[in-house]
């Protein structure tokens, strides 16, 4: 039978930039808060069999602290990450020690239970879930009810109405797109990955490893339960004659490399039982507008930043620290914070795309080959995100 909910806020996903906003709001006083989570709607055999993204950074544990939430994640099971190594810009393996940095040290997370660990921080703060949904579309209500704005229809029949919604949904940022927003492409960067049952070698327990190629670049970590998870970085179209989209191209490519190769198990690796990788996107984009007319985009949806940063989860739950605080303010009639969090968008696009290729330009070995062609160019071909105005909030 069809239900018809109501809440003051929806946020469509339930990661970890939407699961911060959730707590956040109900920090803050928010109101309530129902959160859509569309794991499970979907078994498709291209959907990945593991949730990548494992790279938590030191400033993670700021932003569980202005959550309210415990910063010990490693009595949780996650693994202590004390900084990386990586082979670029020459032949040689260089050390980044998190012990410089002024928040400590990072981790290396199991993401489904990180993952369901927020959810149940925002459910013990009195949020809501709709699990194993997707939303369908959304409509502006034409005759309003009160505060609310918005009909989302879901996948199970059932509607849901409120004031406000925030996209949380990924790279996908489904509720901006179907809003209006276009989201701009900076590359075509995916992720070729494996999940190993074997942790690897004592250097990954503690540390990630990246190593430059020709053609991209290579990750590998370990991750809690004795797993470990190797990648390989490239465009999506240079991928088709790479030939690593398989469990046998990829072997071969991995054993071609000087060091990641002698930390990984290969043994275990070509005993692995999955046929061929998961093929996870990983662009650099931006969503504009990042807000509207009682709607925000945050984390993902807003901008997607490269895995080579390993600042995409720190950066999530900022977003939805942030805008729970914007929408507060909206709710109390001052529009300048949903202002500036747009604004916090559009400059923090302007500093990433400084610092990504700042980081590729160090690696000068394959200037020729096409991936360090693109990343080395000075040109970025897209538009700027634009600055917003409190008017421009006030008048949707």
């Amino acid at each position: 039978m069809t239900q018809l909910s109501t809440a003051d806020v929806v946020i469509v996903g339930a990661g970890p930039a939407g699961a911060a906003a959730a707590i956040a709001l109900r920090n803050a006083g928010g109101g309530s808060v129902i959160l859509l989570d569309d794991k499970g709607f979907s078994q498709k055999n291209s959907e990945p069999r593991f949730h990548y993204g494992e790279s938590a950074n030191p400033s993670v544990r700021l932003q569980l602290a202005l959550l309210g939430l415990r910063t010990d994640l490693e009595t949780l099971g996650h693994m202590v990450c004390r900084g990386s190594c990586s082979v670029w810009g020459e032949d040689s393996l260089a050390y980044k020690d998190f012990h410089t940095m002024h928040h400590g040290y990072g981790w290396h997370l199991d993401r489904a239970t990180f993952d369901s660990w927020l959810i149940e921080q925002a459910l013990e703060k009195g949020a809501s879930i709709q699990k194993g949904v997707r939303l369908n579309n959304i409509t502006p209500l034409q005759l309003q009810v009160g505060r609310e704005k918005w009909q989302l229809n879901l996948s199970n029949g059932d509607h849901i109405r409120t004031a406000f919604v925030i996209d949380a949904t990924g790279r996908k940022a489904f509720v901006a797109s179907k809003l209006g927003a276009k989201c701009h492409h900076l590359d075509r960067l995916v992720a070729v990955a494996l999940t190993l049952n074997d942790s690897g070698s004592a250097l990954l327990q503690h540390r990630s490893l990246v190593e430059s190629v020709s053609d991209g670049w290579w990750y590998a970590t370990a991750i809690p339960q004795g797993r470990s998870v190797v990648m390989f970085m490239s465009d999506s179209d240079l991928l088709r004659d790479l030939d690593v989209s398989n469990r046998a191209g990829f072997i071969a490519h991995l054993s071609q490399t000087s060091y990641i190769s002698k930390h990984i198990n290969l043994e275990s690796l070509q005993a692995f039982d999955s046929p061929k990788p998961d093929i996870v996107g990983a662009i650099s984009q931006y969503t504009d507008p990042p807000i509207g007319d009682d709607w925000m985009a945050i984390g993902d949806a807003a901008i997607g930043l490269d895995p080579l940063t390993s600042s995409g989860i720190s950066s999530a739950l900022e977003d939805g620290f942030v805008a729970a605080q914007a929408i507060v303010a909206k709710n109390a009639g001052n529009n300048e914070p949903m202002a500036m969090f747009s604004n916090r968008i559009a400059q923090a696009w302007q500093t990433y795309q400084h610092q990504r290729r700042t980081y590729y330009q160090h690696e000068f070995r394959w200037a020729h080959h096409a991936f360090w062609q693109r990343r080395h160019s000075a040109e970025v071909n897209i538009p700027s995100l634009s600055l917003t105005s409190t008017e421009d909030v006030q008048h949707g």
